[in-house]
């Protein structure tokens, strides 16, 4: 039996990282991996691509909220968390893979070609806007701006919960069968 301490640390096991943009790209895939009906390979692939856009949605509430502590300090420059075109490029790195032209390699020396860049080797980056200043003491940090990402980011997080949710459901009523 669970206990109110160790759901509360499933939870914040849960909610490590933070994801915004990527969004569009997770409910793509998802759909297209359930058109294939890949049955269980598809259910945990499609977990895992939820638990990482979870892991980077919490790192970018983390982010956005570092930008509004420091919204006022002189020279403090905004951070953002860059994830989806590393995504979209493993992504793409797939299906040049699954169609593109296969050589057959004899050495390992070998150039390889189409070699697929795994979506789960990819890691969001904290990256800095050095080229703005939005105030006269330096700083580019709007914190209206901020608490609006900050309300969508724990909106998605809602949201991709219960895209999970879903998913575990639906192995629910296929084991009842």
């Amino acid at each position: 039996m669970l206990t109110k301490n160790s759901r509360m640390s499933r939870r914040i096991r849960i909610f490590r990282g933070t994801f915004s943009d990527t969004l569009p790209a997770v409910f793509a895939k998802l759909s297209e991996w359930n058109a294939d009906n890949e049955s269980m390979n598809t259910f945990f692939r499609s977990v895992d691509l939820l638990q990482r856009a979870l892991d980077v949605n919490t790192l970018r509430y983390q982010v956005s909220a570092n930008n509004m502590a420091n919204s006022e300090v002189p020279n403090f420059k905004r951070s953002t968390v860059n994830f989806e075109s590393e995504l979209k490029r493993a992504f793409q790195s797939e299906e040049a893979a699954k169609n593109g032209f296969q050589l057959t390699r004899t050495d390992s020396r070998h150039i390889a070609l189409n070699t697929p860049y795994d979506y789960r080797s990819v890691e969001p980056r904290r990256v800095l806007d050095y080229t703005t200043t939005a105030k006269a003491n330096g700083n580019n940090v709007d914190a209206e701006t901020e608490a609006m990402n900050v309300l969508k980011i724990q909106l998605q997080y809602k949201l991709l919960t219960q895209l999970e949710s879903f998913e575990f459901s639906q192995v629910r009523t296929a084991m009842k069968r």
